[in-house]
């Protein structure tokens, strides 16, 4: 596929700017696991957890603390034990908070920095606001796009119809990278967008996803693609 050179870039957050993998299991799923003798690993439950908060959060809009919140206390109820959801949900997302950039980000957004870059996430507003403040990032991106300010998740085109409109860039001048080919891909190529796949974990494309305009295995080469590329005539 030809990759134009686009005037406004994207990112998703967590698994393409932030570190994703692993985040809080030792101590969150630890604890719910030690605290209520489940018979199963921390890696089963953050699955079983995040796999249930989606379906929910899908069904009919909530924020993603609704949805943590109420997923486990779903799974909770159905492992016949009691604890409080709420609490281990807002720790979750506290230690969301607390993740950093991939190695390689910040070069990236240096190399990046004569376009104009936003951010498109399924997170909280909270989440990705003192996300963004503790790695210093926050006044790097033109737009800032949550599921929480637009009441809709990737790959639904709302979210990214709303960068757009704020960044005054028509979807043609704009490309947006992701590690999710369901979300971010899928959701970018329905809005007219192009797309990057940031595939860190060498998978295989899935068939029923558009084809993105390229597949790298991190930001710095995504990064180094977009600088190669001609502008449209």
């Amino acid at each position: 596929m030809t990759l134009r050179r686009p005037r406004l870039i994207t990112f998703d957050a967590f698994g393409t700017l932030f570190q994703a993998e692993g985040v809080a299991v030792p101590d969150v799923m630890g604890a719910i696991i030690d605290r209520n003798g489940l018979g199963l690993g921390q890696g089963a439950l953050a699955r079983l957890w995040w796999d249930r908060s989606y379906q929910i959060a899908s069904e009919d809009f909530v924020t993603v603390r609704e949805a943590t919140r109420i997923a486990l206390a779903s799974l909770l109820h159905e492992f016949g034990v009691e604890d409080d959801a709420r609490a281990h949900s807002d720790r979750l997302l506290e230690a969301w908070k607390q993740t950093d950039p991939y190695p390689e980000a910040m070069k990236a957004l240096r190399l990046l920095e004569e376009f104009d870059l936003g951010i498109v996430s399924n997170i909280d507003e909270d989440v990705l606001g003192a996300l963004l403040h503790r790695s210093r990032l926050t006044d790097r991106f033109r737009v800032v796009v949550t599921s929480e300010a637009t009441r809709t998740y990737k790959p639904e085109p709302g979210i990214f119809h709303e960068a757009l409109r704020r960044s005054g860039h028509p979807a043609e001048e704009a490309i947006h990278l992701g590690n999710s080919p369901g979300e971010d891909i899928a959701g970018a190529k329905r809005t007219g967008m192009m797309a990057g796949w940031i595939n860190r974990q060498g998978e295989s494309q899935q068939g029923s996803v558009p084809e993105p305009e390229f597949a790298v295995a991190n930001l710095q080469d995504a990064a180094e693609l977009i600088l190669a590329s001609k502008p449209a005539k």
